[in-house]
């Protein structure tokens, strides 16, 4: 189920390469892969910094200043650069949710709040608030296992909002 679960974040990396990527975790440490969500592609012409300056930076949703503190909330500061999911040796994983999404897993009995979740605040929180470690699906059980799946593609939506992108599920 472990391979099962890695292989489905580097499919979703995979059918997704300009918005994820697969590296080693920098939260659960070298023996694990998270899936990362990729830095925003910073300007590359004068006259796209200077087009972001006429307006103020938290309303303008292509500058990249306002992108990246957008999903520094989004993500919290402890997340790695940008994790944002990764299973454990077990077959657990952690996963960043919308609060409305993690609230929704919890009460169906799929997920439980990360003890660090929301702790510092929005801006200052290790992880956000929607930070759930979902538990690992049995084998055999296809139910849980597209829970699983739905889950993580709830928190890969959530992560990649404002990109402008639909995020492709791997076949």
């Amino acid at each position: 189920m472990i391979a099962r679960q890695n292989a489905f974040l580097r499919a979703l990396a995979d059918a997704n390469p300009a918005v994820f990527e697969m590296r080693t975790s920098t939260l659960e440490g070298p023996l694990h892969e998270g899936l990362y969500l990729r830095a925003p592609p910073s300007p590359t012409s004068p006259s796209a910094s200077s087009s972001s300056s006429s307006s103020s930076s938290s309303e303008d949703p292509q500058d990249p200043q306002a992108l990246e503190a957008k999903l520094r909330a989004r993500l919290g500061r402890g997340t790695g650069g940008g994790e944002f999911a990764h299973v454990h040796g077990e077959g657990s994983a952690h996963v960043t949710l919308s609060p409305g999404d993690a609230a929704t897993a919890i009460r169906a009995g799929w997920a439980e709040r990360h003890q660090m979740s929301g702790v510092g605040g929005p801006k200052l929180a290790m992880v956000p608030w929607g930070y759930v470690m979902v538990y690992a699906p049995r084998e055999g059980e296809e139910g849980e296992w597209q829970a699983w799946k739905d889950v993580v593609m709830a928190g890969a939506r959530y992560v990649a909002q404002g990109r402008g992108v639909e995020v492709v599920v791997p076949s």
